[in-house]
C-alpha cells in the first residue's frame, strides 16, 4: 500500500482506498483545487465579455453616425429586443441589425449570423478597416 499527499492540502492519503489515480483527499479539496486553478481564466473571460459589450455599442454608434451622414433619421431603441437601431428616410423605415465583422484582404466581408436572421438588414462594421460600414442588402 502506497501513501501519497493530497494535491491541495498535502494531507497523507491511502492510495488503496483511492485506487491510485485520485490525488485529492476528498471532494472539497478537489473542487477547491480546480476552482483555484481556473480562477485566472474566469477573470479573463469576464474581461473579454465586458469588452464585447463595449465593441457592440461602439459599432452601433458608428452605424448611427454613418446613417446620419447619409441623411437618415436614426433612432436608438430603449429595448434591444427588436433591433439595434431604426432608420427613416424618404418615408421608408428600416430596422438595422448591427454586427461587428471583418473585411478580408480580397475584399470579402465576414460577420456572425444567427438562426432566424434571414431577411434582416445588416449593418456590418469593420473596426480594423477604419470603421468601414457595409449594408446588406444595400440601403441605396
Amino acid at each position: 500500500m502506497q501513501q501519497i499527499k493530497c494535491k491541495r492540502c498535502e494531507k497523507i492519503i491511502d492510495t488503496q482506498r483511492r485506487r491510485g489515480r485520485v490525488v485529492f483527499c476528498g471532494r472539497a479539496c478537489r473542487t477547491a483545487w480546480f476552482f483555484e486553478r481556473s480562477a485566472p481564466y474566469v477573470k479573463k473571460r469576464k474581461e473579454r465579455n465586458e469588452l464585447r459589450h463595449v465593441t457592440a455599442t461602439r459599432s452601433v454608434l458608428i452605424v448611427a453616425l454613418n446613417l446620419l451622414e447619409r441623411g437618415w433619421e436614426v433612432y436608438l431603441p430603449f429595448d434591444r429586443v427588436a433591433s439595434d437601431l431604426v432608420g427613416f428616410k424618404d418615408s421608408r423605415a428600416v430596422k438595422f441589425e448591427v454586427r461587428t465583422g471583418r473585411k478580408n484582404p480580397d475584399g470579402a466581408w465576414n460577420w456572425p449570423t444567427r438562426i432566424g436572421d434571414e431577411g434582416k438588414t445588416y449593418a456590418v462594421v469593420a473596426l480594423d478597416h477604419g470603421n468601414e460600414v457595409l449594408y446588406e442588402p444595400s440601403i441605396e
